[in-house]
C-alpha cells in the first residue's frame, strides 16, 4: 500500500480524482465480494457481522471473536478494523477471486489490535491504516442501541452489508487526524456518493438497494476547499504545563524501567502501564522510536508523574488496563489520550 500524502491543499473534487480515486477497489473485485456476502446472507443460518462501539462486544486483544445470539440469529461484532482489512485486501492483494474472497471473510479482524495479524496473514507489507490512510464511512456502521429485542433478521442483514461492503467506505489521508474532520463532512460525503455512483454504476445502486441507505440525507454535492495540514503547533502554555508531568532522568536512576517503543507508521499507541504502578506515583521509561524504514533510535529515559497524568485524563482506561498514548507530530513527540485532544510535548527539550 502506497503511503498517504504528507500534505495536500485544493478543491474537494480534485482531491477525490487525484488522490482517492487511484485507491478505489477495482470493479471486478467489488463485484466478487458483493456476490460472496450476498450468498452468505442468503444462507439458511447466516452469521451476521455488525459494527459496534462497545469493546466488550468485540475481539479482545487477538482472542477469539465474540459471538452473540439475538432472537435466534448468530451475530459477531467488530470495529473499524473490519473495513480497513477489506479495503486493504481488495486494493492491494495480488490476486482476488472467489476463493480469496471466502478466505478473507474468515480472516477478517474484529478489533484494531488484530490488524497486524491480518496483515501477516494477507502476505502484504502493510495495511491502509499503517500507510497513513483513514478508513472513512459514508453511512455509519456503528450500532450503539443495546435494545436488540425489536431487531429483525432483515435489519441485521442490512446492517451486515453496511458493515462489510467496500462501497460504504473510502480511504482518506490521515494527517494528524485533520483528515477525519473533512472525511466526515456531509459536503464531502455527498461528493463521494456522486463519485461512487458515476464510477461503480449498477454496483452502487445494488449496494443502496441492499442497505436501504438514503443519499438524500446529504446536501447537494458541491465543490469546496480542503487544506490538509501536516503540522500542528503546540501552545506555549502546554509546553510549560508539561514540566509537571514528565522529567528526563539518568538511566541509573530508573526504577522498574519500562521500554516504550513507538512507531511512526502505527500511530504510536503504547499499552504498558499496569494499575498496580499507579500506587507508586511514577513510571520510568526508556523511550524508543521506530522509523518507517525499521530503524530504531533511543530518545532518552523519562519519569512520568502518573498522578498528574491520570488527573489530567492523559492516562485512560481500556479493556487491558491503563493506556498511555504517544504520537509523533512534526519532529516532536506528544502525550495525549488521542491526537485530537490537548497534548503535551514528550520528551522535554
Amino acid at each position: 500500500m502506497k503511503l498517504a500524502p504528507s500534505r495536500w491543499s485544493g478543491q474537494a473534487r480534485q482531491l477525490i480524482q487525484e488522490v482517492l480515486k487511484p485507491f478505489f477497489p477495482k470493479k471486478e473485485r467489488v463485484q466478487i465480494w458483493h456476490e460472496l456476502i450476498l450468498r452468505r446472507m442468503n444462507e439458511t443460518d447466516p452469521l451476521f457481522r455488525l459494527g459496534n462501539t462497545k469493546s466488550d462486544l468485540r475481539s479482545r486483544w487477538g482472542q477469539e471473536q465474540i459471538h452473540k445470539t439475538l432472537n435466534g440469529d448468530r451475530v459477531v461484532f467488530g470495529d473499524l478494523s473490519t473495513a480497513t482489512a477489506i479495503q486493504t485486501f481488495l486494493i492491494d492483494a495480488p490476486v482476488f477471486n472467489v476463493e480469496k474472497a471466502a478466505a478473507l471473510l474468515l480472516q477478517l479482524p474484529h478489533h484494531n489490535f488484530d490488524l497486524d495479524k491480518f496483515t501477516r496473514w494477507s502476505g502484504l507489507t502493510n495495511n491502509v491504516s499503517s500507510a497513513g490512510w483513514l478508513t472513512a464511512h459514508l453511512f455509519s456502521p456503528w450500532e450503539t442501541n443495546e435494545d436488540w429485542e425489536s431487531v429483525t433478521s432483515e435489519d441485521l442483514r442490512r446492517r451486515c452489508f453496511r458493515h462489510l461492503h467496500p462501497l460504504n467506505s473510502f480511504l482518506f489521508p490521515n494527517l494528524n487526524k485533520s483528515g477525519s474532520v473533512f472525511a466526515q463532512d456531509p459536503r464531502f460525503l455527498a461528493l463521494m456518493c456522486e463519485t461512487y455512483s458515476q464510477h461503480y454504476g449498477e454496483l452502487w445502486s445494488a449496494y443502496l438497494s441492499l442497505t436501504q441507505d438514503d443519499v438524500a440525507k446529504f446536501p447537494t454535492a458541491e465543490d469546496f476547499s480542503i487544506d490538509l495540514a501536516s503540522q500542528i503547533d503546540l501552545p506555549v502554555a502546554v509546553k510549560s504545563a508539561s514540566k509537571e508531568l514528565i522529567s528526563k532522568i539518568d538511566p541509573k536512576e530508573a526504577f522498574d524501567l519500562k521500554l516504550v517503543t513507538i512507531s511512526e507508521s502505527q500511530g504510536s499507541h503504547s499499552r504498558l502501564i499496569e494499575p498496580s504502578q499507579m500506587t507508586r506515583g511514577f513510571l520510568d521509561i526508556k523511550l524508543e522510536f521506530k522509523e518507517k524504514g525499521g530503524e530504531i533510535r533511543t530518545l532518552g529515559f523519562f519519569r512520568l508523574n502518573l498522578k498528574e497524568l491520570f488527573e489530567k485524563k492523559l492516562i485512560v482506561h481500556d479493556a487491558k488496563g491503563l493506556k498511555l498514548a504517544l504520537y509523533k507530530i512534526n519532529e516532536s513527540f506528544v502525550i495525549a489520550p488521542k491526537k485530537t485532544a490537548s497534548s503535551f510535548p514528550f520528551p522535554l527539550s
